[in-house]
């Protein structure tokens, strides 16, 4: 959500507001907390698994997101993976406990996404694993790769 003054947080399931209204500030993640990942060193990949979450991405900003988040996590030459489209819904799964798109994540990054068998799971691969086995659980969830045109793909695991 975006407060008054268009500031961005991310709301955690145990986010709680105060008797005023307002978001408990140690219970939610800032736009200024999310932005600290441009200065740390290396190739970043940001996942946001959120309802739609696609809102969130390039040009395709809702209203209700913040476009400084996303523009600043482009611009620092990220890229974004996104649980869901813009108008869709990101599906949980009991038995899971957790997201079909973190469930996808987590089973890629294991090895799932290795589709070539030699023992790396290289972009392309990974974001191919993660569509298919979301698509597979929940036909009407699609996620999304954001990214510069300028990207290198890179090796996630080994």
């Amino acid at each position: 959500m975006s407060d008054e003054r268009g500031r961005f947080y991310f709301l955690p399931q145990d986010a709680a507001f105060q008797a005023d209204g307002t978001l408990r500030p140690s219970r939610t993640i800032s736009n200024d907390e999310l932005m600290r990942i441009r200065d740390m060193p290396g190739q970043k990949l940001v996942f946001i698994d959120s309802c739609y979450s696609e809102g969130v991405a390039g040009k395709r900003v809702r209203a209700g997101d913040n476009a400084q988040l996303v523009n600043g996590l482009q611009d620092a030459g990220m890229i974004i993976f996104t649980s869901s489209g813009a108008n869709e819904r990101s599906w949980e799964d009991d038995d899971l406990r957790y997201s079909l798109f973190s469930h996808a994540v987590i089973q890629g990054l294991a090895g799932g996404a290795d589709a070539n068998r030699d023992g790396r799971v290289t972009l392309p691969e990974f974001e191919a694993y993660v569509k298919k086995t979301v698509a597979a659980r929940k036909p009407g969830q699609h996620p999304y790769l954001w990214t510069r045109g300028d990207y290198r793909d890179f090796v996630l695991s080994e």
